[in-house]
C-alpha cells in the first residue's frame, strides 16, 4: 500500500519552477552573438574609396560620412580626387553622396574641423600629389569651407613644402584657440619624411609650414593627442624605417609638443612587426583605463596590430602584438563596441574582412573576431551612427563604395513574447491511453531580440512521472509547433485532476528571457 505522502500533489507553483529549471538543460546554447548587423553598402559617388571620417557636417546632430576618393582607377593621371559627403538620417542610413573636387590627385586622408572660426565644419584633404609634366611633382592640401548645411565651397589648393602627403589631422597644436593642420609627408623640403604644421590664422588661412623630422624612411599616418599630460598636443607618426639589411621596419614615432606649434626631437619605437611591414594607421586611446594615452597601430603585411601602452610622460612601453584576424591589416580604430566600458580595437584589412579585438580594460585583448566584409579596406572609423549609444563601424572598400556595420549589442532588446496553446487541452476519458498533444504558438520580438536566440520546451506533471523536454524550432515568422505524448491517466484520489504544465522559453543571445505556460488536464470526471 502506497503511503499517503506519495499521493500528495506537488504544488503547482513548484511544478512551474521545476519546468523552468529543466529548461536550463535543454538543447544547446546559441553561439556568441555577432557584435554587428550585416554590412550595408553605400555608393560614395566616385572611384576608389580610401579614407572615411565621421562628422556632423550639417550640424543637425546626426552622424555624416566624409570620404576621400581616388578617382583615377586606370592610371590616366588626368582626374583629380574627390571628397564624398553622405548625410546621415540619424538611423544609421545615408542619403546619396554629393562629391567635390579634392584639389589634387590621389587623396589619401582627410580631417574635419572648423578652421575659420565660423562654427561650421570644414574639410582638409591630403592629396598625395599633383600630376604635371608626366610626373607627380608636388602635393597639396585641399580646403573645403563648410556652409553648415552639409554643402561646401569648391576646394582651395594649398601647396606644402614637401611632397606625397599621406595623412592629415586638425588640432590646436600651439594652444591659441585656433585650429591648425598637421600633415605627414613622405618627403619634406628639408629632405626625408617629416611632419609639417600649418599654424592657423583663424580665418581659414595658414602660415608657412613648420617642419619637424618624423624619424623614418616612410610616414603613413599621423594622430594628435596629449601623451605626457602637459596640455600641449603631441604628434604620433607611424610608418617605417630602414634596418641594416635595407628592409623597412615598422615604426611608431612620437613628437612631444612645446605648446607653440614646435616639437621636441622625435623619439621612435619599434612597432613590433616583421621586416618589410609598415604601420599605415594609428589610433590613440586609453586602452588600459589608467588615464594615460596609449597607442595602437596596424602592421600591414604582418597581419598583426601592436599596442604600445603610454607611461604618462610621453614615452611608450614596448609593443605587444596581437593577430588582426585577417591578412593585410591596414587601418585601426579604438572604441568600445560591445558595451562593457572597455576600449576595443577594430581593424580594417585588405582581405574582405574586419577584425575586432575585445579589450579586457587592462591593455590586453581577446583574439580577434572576424567579420566578412567584401573589399580592400584601407580605412575604418567607429562612431554611434544611429543614436542608440553603441559604437558602429564604417569602412572603405577600395571600390566605389563603403560599408556600414551597425552595432547589434546596443539595440532595444526587450524579451521576446511567446504565444502558446495545446490541443487537446483536456484528455478524456482517463483510460490510460497515450495522447499526441500538439503544442503550437508564435515567438515575436525585435530583430535583435531574436538574433542568435534559442528556444526550448519542458513538460512536468504533478506526479513527476512525465518529463519530456527539448529544443523548439521556429520559422522566420516566429511560428512553431511540436508534439508531446501524454498519458490520459490520473490517480483515483486526485480529485481535481492531473495537470501537465508545458513551458516554452526563448533566451536571447544576451540573456533576455521570454516565456509562456499552458496546461493540459486529465479531469477526475466529466465535471472536472
Amino acid at each position: 500500500m502506497f503511503p499517503v505522502s506519495a499521493l500528495l500533489k506537488i504544488p503547482r507553483a513548484s511544478t512551474v519552477v521545476a519546468v523552468m529549471l529543466a529548461l536550463t538543460a535543454w538543447g544547446t546554447k546559441a553561439a556568441a552573438p555577432p557584435l554587428f548587423l550585416p554590412p550595408v553598402s553605400y555608393d560614395a559617388g566616385g572611384g576608389a574609396t580610401v579614407f572615411v571620417a565621421v562628422a556632423d557636417v550639417n550640424v543637425d546632430g546626426k552622424a555624416d560620412l566624409v570620404v576621400a576618393i581616388q578617382n583615377d582607377p586606370f592610371g590616366a593621371h588626368v582626374t583629380n580626387g574627390l571628397v564624398g559627403i553622405l548625410l546621415g538620417r540619424g538611423d544609421g542610413t545615408y542619403a546619396a553622396a554629393t562629391t567635390y573636387d579634392s584639389a589634387g590627385m590621389d587623396p589619401f586622408s582627410l580631417a574635419v574641423g572648423d578652421v575659420n572660426g565660423d562654427g561650421k565644419p570644414d574639410i582638409v584633404v591630403a592629396n598625395f600629389c599633383v600630376f604635371r609634366d608626366d610626373a607627380c611633382s608636388f602635393t597639396t592640401l585641399g580646403l573645403l569651407r563648410g556652409h553648415g548645411d552639409g554643402t561646401f565651397d569648391p576646394a582651395v589648393a594649398m601647396t606644402l613644402g614637401g611632397s606625397s602627403a599621406s595623412s592629415v589631422a586638425i588640432d590646436d597644436v600651439n594652444t591659441d584657440g585656433v585650429a591648425d593642420v598637421v600633415v605627414a609627408l613622405l618627403a619634406a623640403a628639408v629632405g626625408g619624411p617629416a611632419v609639417e604644421v600649418l599654424i592657423g590664422n583663424g580665418d581659414g588661412t595658414f602660415r608657412a609650414p613648420l617642419v619637424a623630422a618624423a624619424g623614418g624612411t616612410e610616414v603613413r599616418a599621423v594622430a594628435v593627442g596629449d601623451l605626457n599630460g602637459d596640455g600641449a598636443p603631441d604628434v604620433v607618426v607611424t610608418g617605417g624605417r630602414s634596418n641594416l639589411a635595407g628592409s623597412s621596419v615598422p615604426t611608431t614615432s612620437v613628437l612631444l609638443g612645446k605648446g607653440d606649434g614646435t616639437f621636441h626631437p622625435v623619439v621612435s619605437y619599434d612597432s613590433g612587426g616583421s621586416p618589410g611591414a609598415i604601420t599605415p594607421s594609428v589610433a590613440l586611446a586609453d586602452v588600459n583605463l589608467d588615464g594615460r594615452v596609449d597607442v595602437a597601430v596596424a602592421n600591414y603585411a604582418d597581419d598583426r596590430v601592436a599596442v604600445l601602452l603610454g607611461k604618462g610622460d610621453g614615452t611608450l612601453q614596448p609593443a605587444v602584438l596581437y593577430g588582426s584576424g585577417a591578412p593585410l591589416a591596414y587601418s585601426i580604430t579604438g572604441a568600445d563596441v560591445n558595451g562593457d566600458g572597455r576600449p576595443d580595437l577594430s581593424v580594417a584589412t585588405g582581405s574582405d574582412a574586419i577584425g575586432v579585438l575585445l579589450g579586457h580594460g587592462d591593455g590586453t585583448f581577446e583574439p580577434a573576431q572576424v567579420y566578412p566584409v567584401a573589399g580592400v579596406h584601407t580605412s575604418i572609423a567607429a562612431a554611434d551612427l544611429n543614436g542608440d549609444g553603441g559604437s558602429d563601424l564604417v569602412v572603405t572598400d577600395g571600390s566605389r563604395s563603403l560599408s556600414v556595420l551597425l552595432n547589434a549589442t546596443a539595440c532595444d532588446e526587450a524579451p521576446a513574447v511567446v504565444e502558446l496553446s495545446a490541443d487537446p487541452g483536456s484528455l478524456w476519458p482517463a483510460d490510460g491511453r497515450t495522447v499526441a498533444v500538439t503544442v503550437s504558438g508564435r515567438i515575436t520580438g525585435s530583430a535583435c531580440a531574436l538574433e542568435g536566440s534559442a528556444a526550448g520546451y519542458a513538460v512536468r506533471d504533478e506526479y513527476a512521472a512525465v518529463q519530456p523536454s527539448g529544443p523548439v524550432t521556429f520559422g522566420a515568422d516566429g511560428r512553431f509547433w511540436f508534439v508531446v505524448q501524454l498519458p490520459a491517466a490520473r490517480r483515483g484520489v486526485d480529485l481535481d485532476g492531473r495537470q501537465y504544465t508545458v513551458v516554452v522559453e526563448v533566451r536571447s543571445s544576451s540573456g533576455h528571457l521570454g516565456t509562456a505556460t499552458t496546461t493540459v488536464t486529465v479531469p477526475h470526471d466529466r465535471r472536472k
